[in-house]
Parts: structure tokens; C-alpha cells; sequence
């Protein structure tokens, strides 16, 4: 009996399919990453930015598009009761904006010199009493000596009381004046933070000024493009004036029409 031939690999033998679409745009893309059944490797063209073919994940939205994209850099690592502020970060539109912070040393600033002035008594007022305090205590001091040699006890007693209450005044103003000073070299430590938070809200409010002037002259330069393609069917005149773009503004916005789908 004739021996049976063993079945050739049919799967071996089955040519490539041919990419969809031009074949000469799509044999300039790299080759699919992926293997296919037994462990063949993938000889279908891969999506354009993606490592893989269609077949094999290419077209599955990824990133931000997407629908099950939930945690990114930081989020991932966030505690459930943070999520919801660390999102509402992220959508802020005015999340660099630091006006907010502007605002507030602003208001420390003025709370810190207005407690310090409530704490002095205002620096005129504090030398005034001083000074009637100095003369009441060198008045009590010679009303107690001259008690004393009088051996009078009572008026002993009471240039006594009165010298330890002025004293307890001249304390309490003392400290005032400290925790004044306090406070206000404290105000004067948030004066440079805060004139950093001006120059950089100033600067950002300055580049997104010019962020907004690039964005219309883009848009401005698309519909010139736009304009171009549309009236102007020469390859070589475009090619042209592709290279003028390129020169002012380093990119080249003109094409021809359809040479996207590599059609004449």
C-alpha cells in the first residue's frame, strides 16, 4: 500500500493578505508586532501609530479615547476621598492661575500689620503712656521714701500697690510692642513669596496672551492652506509653495489634496 503523504500546513502555505486600502502607502508601515496563532509572527501592516494591526488591537482606543481610561500619573495612587478633588484639578480651567494665592498672602499680609498695630496701641500712643507712667513711678518713688521716714504705713501700703501696677502697665506695653514686631517681621518674610506669585501670574497671563495670538495666526495660515489646495491642482506649484511655508514657519501645512489616499 502506497504510504499517505502527511497533510501540508495549510496555514503555512496561505499568502499574506493584502493590506487594505493602497498597498504601496500601507508596505511603508511597519510591520505588526504581534503573533498569530502557533506563534507565527503578524505580516499585516500595523495601524498607522500603533504597534499592532487591526486585527490584533490596532484600532482599540487607547489613552484618553479610551472609554475605560481612569487613572493616570498620580490618580492611581489617590485615596478614594481624594479623587474627586483631584479631578476637579484637573478640569479647573484656571488651575494655573495663581490669583487665588495672590489673594490670600495678600490678605495675611494686611491681617498680620493690622493685629501688630492692635498690639502696639499704635507706636505715638505706647511712648505717651510710657512716659506718663515714668512720672508716676518717680513720684511714688519718693511719696514711699519719704513714708518710710515718716514710718506712715498706710501710704507705705499704697506706693507700694501703685508702684507694682505701673510696673505690671509698662510690662503689658513691653510685650505688645514684641509681639507687634513679631508680627510684623512675620508680614514682611510673605512680601518676596508674594512678589514672586505676581511676576509668574504676570508672565502667564503675558504667554497665554501669545498663546492665543499663535492659535488665530494657525488658524489664519490652515485656511490659507485650505485656500491654496483648493484652487491650485498643480503638484509642483504646491510643492512650491509648501517649501515657502516651511521656510516662515518651520512646518508645512500644504499637501496635495488626495495625497493622503494615494490616489493621482
Amino acid at each position: 500500500m502506497p504510504k499517505k503523504q502527511p497533510k501540508p500546513d495549510e496555514t503555512a502555505k496561505q499568502p499574506a493578505k493584502e493590506p487594505e486600502g493602497n498597498p504601496k502607502a500601507a508596505s511603508k508601515r511597519p510591520v505588526c508586532k504581534a503573533h498569530a496563532h502557533g506563534g507565527r509572527p503578524c505580516r499585516q501592516p500595523a495601524v498607522e501609530g500603533r504597534e499592532v494591526c487591526r486585527y490584533h488591537g490596532g484600532l482599540t482606543p487607547v489613552g484618553l479615547a479610551s472609554a475605560n481610561f481612569k487613572h493616570g500619573r498620580y490618580s492611581k495612587h489617590l485615596p478614594k476621598d481624594m479623587e474627586a478633588a483631584f479631578f476637579d484639578a484637573v478640569a479647573d480651567p484656571d488651575f494655573l492661575s495663581q490669583r487665588s494665592e495672590i489673594a490670600m498672602m495678600t490678605s495675611r499680609i494686611e491681617t498680620l500689620l493690622e493685629a501688630a498695630k492692635e498690639r502696639s496701641g499704635g507706636s505715638s500712643e505706647s511712648w505717651k503712656e510710657l512716659r506718663t507712667i515714668w512720672r508716676d513711678l518717680n513720684k511714688v518713688l519718693k511719696d514711699g521714701v519719704e513714708a518710710r521716714k515718716r514710718d506712715d504705713k498706710a501710704e507705705i501700703e499704697r506706693c507700694d500697690r501703685t508702684y507694682g501696677e505701673l510696673f505690671s502697665r509698662v510690662g503689658k506695653i513691653i510685650d505688645g510692642a514684641y509681639e507687634a514686631d513679631r508680627l510684623v517681621t512675620n508680614a514682611l518674610r510673605l512680601l518676596e513669596p508674594r512678589r514672586h506669585l505676581v511676576e509668574s501670574e504676570r508672565r502667564r497671563i503675558v504667554e497665554q496672551a501669545q498663546v492665543i495670538e499663535i492659535s488665530r495666526v494657525a488658524i489664519l495660515v490652515e485656511l490659507l492652506a485650505d485656500g491654496v489646495r483648493k484652487h491650485v491642482r498643480d503638484e509642483i506649484v504646491l510643492a512650491a509653495i509648501g517649501r515657502e511655508f516651511t521656510s516662515v514657519l518651520g512646518a508645512t501645512p500644504l499637501q496635495p489634496a488626495d495625497a493622503g489616499n494615494g490616489e493621482a
